[in-house]
């Protein structure tokens, strides 16, 4: 791109308008100044303004140069974790309303059983989505692991997940869902408030590896104000929570 077309993009955009017009009154006074046709009060107003325009440049400039760090930074926020942050258990209890969705979400449900029970006796929405124990799902889900053949653990975990649950559920039946999903599943996560008008949602992510020896498993968190990749994730839990089939506690 020339010069030129430089310009006139910037123009038609509206982007750099006040550099332009710095260079123009700078020319505009050198001429001037030239021939004789500016009175030194002239020249000085001038000056003044354009000095005026730098120093709303410079900020603008930093402006922007801070908010690209900042972008950079959050960005830096959604690199893989070996381990759930700490601010993990105390954004749970934090929570208004909370979907999980996992496989069998075991160690979860078993660790916090009693914050669960708690919160759902006080009036707060939680929502569990776990892979339906027969079919041909859990056996998928299970493919995943390397001494699970058939599920069969797998299967244990959910069922006892959902018992749990479902003794949750008898607690507080209004704001306690259960549902089962025929689907393997490639990770759990736990979208915290997410109907909240103000930006307090939260998504842990946790991903499911593939027969993989390593004792830890990639994690990843994201807030609201992230913008794209909170609400693409976001749409999704959303969508395979529609996609579930309501769980008949007896």
């Amino acid at each position: 791109m020339s010069l030129w077309d430089r310009i006139l993009h910037d123009i038609r955009h509206g982007e750099n308008i006040d550099l332009y017009l710095t260079v123009l009154a700078s020319l505009g006074i050198a001429v001037l100044n030239i021939f004789g046709f500016a009175p030194s009060n002239l020249i000085e107003s001038i000056t003044l303004a354009v000095l005026g325009l730098l120093a709303f440049s410079a900020l603008r400039n930093r402006h922007e140069f801070e908010e690209t760090v900042e972008k950079l930074v959050n960005s830096q926020k959604h690199s893989l974790l070996e381990e759930v942050p700490p601010t993990f258990k105390s954004d749970i209890e934090a929570s208004r309303s909370l979907i999980m969705v996992g496989a069998s979400l075991g160690n979860t449900i078993t660790v916090y059983q009693p914050l669960l029970e708690r919160k759902a006796q006080k009036g707060d929405i939680i929502k569990v989505l776990l892979v339906h124990p027969e079919g041909a799902a859990p056996e998928m889900a299970a493919s995943r692991a390397l001494l699970d053949p058939g599920g069969t653990k797998l299967k244990f975990r959910i069922n006892t997940s959902i018992e749990t649950m479902c003794h949750i559920k008898s607690l507080a039946p209004n704001n306690t869902e259960i549902r089962t999903i025929q689907n393997p599943l490639s990770y759990s996560a736990f979208l915290i408030n997410y109907d909240s008008s103000a930006s307090q949602g939260i998504l842990y992510l946790e991903n499911y590896p593939y027969k993989s020896p390593v004792p830890y498993v990639p994690k990843q968190v994201f807030h609201e104000h992230d913008g794209q990749w909170y609400e693409f994730f976001k749409s999704e839990v959303l969508r395979l929570w529609e996609n579930g089939t309501d769980w008949p506690c007896s």
